[in-house]
């Protein structure tokens, strides 16, 4: 007689189904997610995956534009401090032209104003999460027109009986790289036209300077070095000719780079001569070392003839910006480098010491004055800079609602109908419980019965026998 028990074991394989949604229940019912299984919904899973990673995302950007938010605000608690001391040194230069002071009094205004060069020197230093605040090489002011002397040597102005002349100039451009624009002219016979970054050579076009110092305003016929023909050249003469324009960018750790605009009636003429040595041309090029600091730019002409570098020479400090993500398109700002000065190297021991000083703070016919770049130029900055940031910020939180809110309505649990499938499992896994404990029961019943069958057929055969 076959015992097997269909009904139990169909009880029990409904009640573990039963247990593994349960359990699946209690899992989603604690976490607050309906998507604990990629099984659940693979196509939600892949939504709300990508909504979970914009989501943090966002979440991280909109921290990296509070943090830049903080700095700027660092920046300008700073700048307004340096304003402040300007004020102050002001005050004491104005003071120190007092013509009923004495030495002695304009001495002890000087200690102050001493004291106040080193507040402005560790402001500068000042710095946020490890990061500087300001920039030491920022100085006021943009694209500057460089004032050139003696570097005309046309017929007119080339002294009479010179056959081989150098003539240099050299400017604190107050930035330790930039892009440096200038026009020059040779005629047919060659010249060499060079720049000079603290003493080092970024660019020439033509050979190496031969002489002991590139920073000496005037050579004429030096006994001590000569000159390599394999200089720039141009169409007609030095005098009338068209001229050439270099454009030449440069800095520290920055690889130097050069662009040339031929004039009309050179196109052609010189073939490859706006070329690197090594591709057959005659300019050379050297990179600035990382981390130097020298801000004199020295513009340099060399020739045996007649030459020129006209004087519309143009200089652009190299930029110290800094790109800041606004989101996660890659939409991008820019926060400008800060800078000031600390007035090293002023003091107002003297009268006429004082007017410097006084015209550095202030400013004067020809530059603007630290405390108005430093109240309008970079504390202007600093507000405009944050005003985009606190717009950003602001997007941003929206966004992240708003994405949070669509990740929600794909991932989050309706815990009310969750809560009506747990109560219905949970009845169906008490009647499958008792139904089967009922199953169970009927097997315990027809176990003995068949064994009572089994046993009495056996004694009525052995009694046969």
């Amino acid at each position: 007689m076959q015992l097997t028990n269909y009904s139990a074991i169909d009880l029990r394989h409904g009640s573990a189904k039963v247990l593994n949604d349960r359990d699946h229940m209690i899992r989603r019912i604690q976490t607050g997610d309906r998507l604990i299984r990629t099984s659940d919904d693979p196509g939600a899973v892949a939504v709300a995956n990508k909504l979970g990673v914009e989501n943090r995302q966002r979440s991280a950007m909109r921290e990296n534009l509070q943090n830049a938010r903080t700095y700027l605000e660092m920046q300008g608690i700073g700048l307004q401090k340096v304003h402040d001391v300007y004020e102050r040194m002001s005050v004491l230069a104005t003071r120190s032209l007092d013509v009923t002071l004495t030495d002695q009094d304009r001495e002890d205004l000087d200690v102050e104003f001493q004291e106040l060069t080193v507040d402005l020197d560790r402001i500068l230093r000042e710095k946020f999460n490890g990061v500087r605040l300001f920039n030491q090489n920022v100085k006021c002011g943009g694209v500057q027109n460089i004032p050139l002397g003696e570097l005309n040597l046309t017929s007119a102005s080339k002294p009479a009986g010179v056959s081989h002349a150098v003539r240099s100039q050299t400017l604190d451009v107050q930035a330790p790289g930039g892009t440096l624009t200038f026009r020059v002219n040779s005629g047919g016979a060659a010249d060499s036209y060079r720049i000079y970054m603290g003493g080092q050579e970024v660019f020439s076009a033509g050979s190496a300077f031969q002489g002991p110092d590139a920073t000496v305003p005037i050579y004429d016929d030096p006994p001590g070095f000569g000159f390599v023909q394999d200089g720039w050249k141009t169409s007609g003469s030095a005098n009338n000719g068209d001229a050439d324009t270099f454009k030449v960018t440069f800095g520290p750790g920055k690889p130097t780079t050069y662009e040339v605009t031929l004039g009309a009636s050179n196109v052609g003429l010189f073939a490859n001569q706006d070329q690197l040595v090594a591709n057959g041309g005659v300019i050379r090029t050297a990179d600035i070392s990382s981390g130097s600091s020298d801000t004199n730019l020295t513009l340099q002409l060399e020739t045996t003839t007649i030459g020129r570098i006209y004087d519309d020479v143009s200089f652009e400090p190299q930029s110290e910006d800094a790109t800041v993500t606004l989101d996660e398109n890659g939409a991008t700002m820019t926060m400008t480098a800060k800078g000031f000065s600390t007035m090293s190297g002023y003091d107002i021991k003297t009268a006429a010491n004082a007017e410097v000083a006084l015209a550095k703070i202030l400013g004067d016919d020809h530059h603007v004055g630290e405390a108005d770049c430093v109240l309008y130029e970079r504390l202007g900055a600093v507000r405009s800079e944050a005003s985009r940031l606190d717009a950003e910020i602001n997007k941003l939180a929206d966004d992240l609602v708003s994405g949070e809110a669509a990740q929600g309505r794909v991932a989050d649990l309706d815990y009310a109908q969750e809560m009506t499938r747990f109560a219905t499992n949970t009845m169906q896994l008490n009647v499958m419980t008792s139904s089967m404990a009922t199953a169970n029961r009927a097997t315990d019943v027809l176990m003995p019965l068949t064994t009572q069958q089994y046993n009495s057929a056996v004694t009525q055969r052995f009694q046969l026998f």
